[in-house]
């Protein structure tokens, strides 16, 4: 909802510097924004099934903090800013931002700013090519093939599968 909240405000601001944004709503707010907002350069989805498409055209990634997430924008080698979901089980989001924060490979942003940081911080990393790649290489750098195999390994263990 906050992301929701955030690019109904801004939208406009981004589009008129002639941003082009895929906007992943979720489905509950899906047909409100879809209905509200209309634009060639906004691409609204309520759950993008095929994310390595976008992935892949995208010069910068807004994404809450989720560890496969995470992997998926470290295995695609994309500058971030990530939003860490507050109410995350032993805050792991915020921990999860701050390892890619802390190698120069994201941005992060606390959600309680995100009014008052994020469109300068999205402005900033457009306007700054050398830097959204060096996040991106470091992002990279980052990125264990075996992530996923190693999540799976992990929660068979915590159910005692």
């Amino acid at each position: 909802m906050p992301f929701n909240l955030f690019f109904i405000d801004h939208y406009k601001e981004l589009i008129d510097k002639d941003i082009q944004i895929i906007w992943q709503t979720g489905i509950n707010q899906f047909y409100e924004i879809n209905n509200l907002i209309n634009h060639s350069n906004i691409i609204i989805k309520p759950f993008i099934k095929d994310i390595q498409t976008p992935y892949s055209c995208s010069d910068l990634v807004i994404s809450r903090a989720g560890a496969m997430a995470i992997e998926e924008l470290k295995k695609f080698s994309k500058a971030m800013i990530l939003i860490p979901y507050p109410n995350s089980a032993n805050n792991h989001q915020k921990f999860n931002a701050l390892e890619l924060s802390g190698n120069n490979a994201a941005k992060l942003i606390d959600q309680k700013n995100i009014h008052t940081d994020l469109l300068n911080t999205i402005f900033e990393l457009l306007n700054n090519d050398s830097e959204r790649k060096e996040m991106a290489e470091n992002a990279n750098k980052l990125y264990n093939p075996e992530s996923l195999n190693l999540i799976i390994k992990s929660i068979k263990e915590w159910v005692h599968v």
